[in-house]
C-alpha cells in the first residue's frame, strides 16, 4: 500500500495505556491523522504533528460515545501524550512526540519520481484532513441556528466533563455550591455562559494561588512591648490618682 506510515516499537506494550482499548486506539487514531507538514486552518497555524478535529467528530470517527472519546482524551493529557488547544468550533490536538512514531520510507535515491509522487501524497493527506473538518463546519453554518435557548444550570457531572475535556483544576463541589447558592447569578445579572463562569473560575484560582503568601507568625520571643515615655507614664499616674480620689468620695 502506498502512502507514509508511522513506526510502533515493541516497547509499547509497556505503554500504561495499552491495555487500556479506547485510549490506545484513540492514540493510533490520533498519530495516524495528525498533520505531517505545517499547515493553515482558517487562518490559525495548524503544525506538524497537530490535528484539528473535535470530540464529537472523533465519536463518530472511532465508533466510541462522547464520553468514552472524553475519557480517553483525559488519560492522555494526564501523561503528557497530547495537549489541547480548544475553539469556538473546533479543537486542536498536537501528539507531544510525534516525531518519535515517524519514519522516511525506504526508496531508491535515483527513483525522483516516487520521491515526488510521496511528496505529493503527504500533501493530500494534510489537505484531506482539513478539508473534512471545512466541509463539516459549512455544513453546520448552512443550517438554519435556532433561537437563543433559556440558560439551564449544568450538572456536576457536565462541569466535570468539561474540565476534564479543557485540563482544569477546579473543585467542582464547591464551584456548584457557590453558583447554585446565588441562583446562577454573575453579580446580579442572570448567568449565560456557565462554561466561561468555570474558565473564570479556574483562572482566578491560580491567580490566587501565584499571589498568595502564608501570614508570618510572631513567636513570643520575637514580640516586642511597648516602650512607654515619661509622658505614658505621666498619664498613667494621673489616671490612678483621679480612681483614687472617685472611691475617697
Amino acid at each position: 500500500m502506498a502512502g507514509r506510515f508511522i513506526k510502533l516499537y515493541e516497547q509499547i506494550t509497556k505503554w500504561g495505556w495499552y491495555q487500556n482499548g479506547n485510549t490506545f486506539r484513540l492514540f493510533i487514531h490520533l498519530l495516524l491523522k495528525a498533520n505531517y507538514e505545517d499547515s493553515v486552518f482558517e487562518g490559525i497555524p495548524v503544525k506538524r504533528g497537530q490535528v484539528v478535529t473535535s470530540v464529537n467528530r472523533l465519536s463518530k470517527e472511532l465508533k466510541l460515545s462522547v464520553r468514552e472519546i472524553r475519557t480517553a482524551l483525559t488519560h492522555l493529557i494526564s501523561t503528557n501524550e497530547v495537549t489541547t488547544l480548544s475553539f469556538n468550533r473546533f479543537t486542536v490536538i498536537t501528539v507531544v512526540k510525534y516525531n518519535d512514531f515517524q519514519q522516511a520510507t525506504r526508496l531508491p535515491t535515483n527513483d525522483r519520481q516516487t520521491t515526488d509522487k510521496r511528496a505529493t501524497n503527504d500533501r493530500q493527506h494534510n489537505k484531506n484532513n482539513i478539508e473534512d473538518i471545512e466541509e463539516q463546519e459549512i455544513i453546520e453554518e448552512g443550517e438554519p441556528q435556532p433561537k437563543q435557548k433559556r440558560f439551564t444550570p449544568p450538572t456536576k457531572e457536565e462541569i466535570l466533563d468539561f474540565c476534564l475535556e479543557q485540563g482544569l483544576g477546579v473543585d467542582v463541589d464547591r464551584l456548584y455550591d457557590y453558583y447554585a447558592s446565588k441562583g446562577w447569578k454573575i453579580g446580579n445579572s442572570p448567568m449565560k455562559d456557565w462554561k466561561a463562569a468555570v474558565r473564570n473560575w479556574d483562572r482566578r484560582d491560580k491567580e490566587r494561588q501565584s499571589t498568595y503568601q502564608p501570614t508570618k507568625k510572631v513567636t513570643a520571643q520575637q514580640y516586642e512591648q511597648r516602650d512607654y515615655g515619661d509622658e505614658d507614664a505621666e498619664a498613667m499616674q494621673r489616671q490612678i490618682e483621679m480612681i483614687r480620689r472617685m472611691q475617697n468620695g
